[in-house]
């Protein structure tokens, strides 16, 4: 079981890198949780602190969803 979560670990560091790294090559902001605030950096490494992040529950009114396969 520790093999899986060492593999899913370095998956989901190698897809985030790789997802870095596409927004610096086409030029957009990644946008980051950081000490409860949602910032914003630019593909040269400037950091502009955008809101403060809201954690918490949602209710909602629905009971059911349809979701539409796309093919």
């Amino acid at each position: 079981m520790d093999k899986e979560i060492i593999i899913l670990k370095k998956s989901l560091k190698a897809g985030t890198d790789k997802a870095i790294n596409l927004n610096k090559l086409m030029g957009l902001n990644n946008l980051i949780v950081d000490d409860q605030n949602i910032v914003s950096i630019s593909p040269l490494g400037e950091r502009t602190v955008l809101n403060k992040a809201k954690f918490g529950k949602i209710n909602v009114d629905k009971k059911y969803y349809v979701i539409k396969a796309s093919k």
